[in-house]
């Protein structure tokens, strides 16, 4: 049995009788004859009520209708949404993304992409650079974007689409908030936050420059790290994006100097060998539109 012989009933039903039914589908009035056999006998059931040439609905043969017109258009609807995901114009989209970056983000290419693919279903996860290995490596996301090192990099595909550089928060009446521009020699002895995911970074620069920090403060996202060193007078280090403020009434940003070299790479991430669909290679074509060509 297979979806024709619901399509052929609902058409018998519409036409009122075998012949004018076989007439419309080009099939056999005895192959219609056998496939309503065939389907009294697989649900137990008397379709039609048999009174010489006439026919008409039983009981069961009137709900056996509804129900499959619902099927025919069920069966329909899937294989024109099984087209669209294969297209990319519909299906699921589940992607990590710092909190740092998600408002800017989800201005910029989330809205570009919702506006030009309506019917997928987009899912962002807020994650920190320690959750987005996770989430990909057990595919609980197939994308993700972050701006910090991945650890397990031989482990992922990546895309880079954006420069951004560490920036600094200072309480407005210090004198680092004085200063135009802030060089790696004035963190030497000062008490400083920053994400977790950007220390050894930075850390390895102000070792070759000698700097030590007097103390300093891990924190697991952008967002915490500059509310922590508000709330403890320190310094916070963190990344963000160049259109979006956090800043409370009492902190400045400042700007490393070029000669910092403090620039980071915001990655667009994905588990290697991983099979992407059609919808998520959209997105990433998003940032580079030749990618898969």
């Amino acid at each position: 049995m297979n979806i024709e012989y619901f399509r052929h009933f609902v058409e018998i039903v519409n036409e009122g009788t075998i012949l004018k039914a076989s007439k419309k589908l080009f099939v056999s009035q005895p192959s219609l004859t056998n496939e309503i056999k065939f389907l009294e006998k697989e649900y137990d059931i008397e379709l039609f009520n048999r009174k010489g040439k006439k026919m008409s609905l039983t009981d069961s043969g009137k709900l056996f209708y509804e129900e499959s017109k619902k099927i025919i258009g069920n069966y329909d609807n899937l294989k024109i949404k099984m087209q669209e995901t294969i297209d990319g114009k519909s299906g699921f989209l589940k992607i990590a993304v710092p909190p740092s970056i998600y408002h800017s983000m989800l201005q910029n290419c989330f809205q570009k992409f919702i506006e030009k693919y309506p019917d997928v279903k987009l899912e962002i996860f807020e994650s920190s650079t320690k959750q987005v290995e996770e989430r990909l490596l057990n595919e609980t996301v197939s994308l993700a974007i972050t701006n910090a090192s991945i650890t397990k990099s031989n482990l992922f595909d990546f895309l880079i689409i954006a420069d951004e550089s560490l920036k600094v928060y200072v309480d407005k009446n210090s004198e680092l908030a004085k200063k135009e521009q802030i060089e790696i020699s004035d963190l030497s002895n000062q008490k400083i936050c920053i994400p977790r995911a950007y220390f050894t970074f930075l850390s390895e620069i102000c070792n070759e420059k000698k700097v030590k920090f007097l103390d300093y403060l891990l924190t697991t996202t952008s967002i915490g790290c500059v509310e922590f060193a508000r709330l403890k007078n320190y310094i916070a280090i963190a990344p963000f994006p160049e259109n979006e403020s956090i800043l409370s009434s009492n902190m400045v940003e400042k700007r490393f100097n070029i000669e910092s070299n403090l620039t980071l790479k915001r990655k667009l991430v994905w588990k290697k060998g991983i099979y992407l669909s059609k919808t998520e290679k959209n997105f990433i074509e998003i940032f580079a539109p030749n990618y898969f060509a």
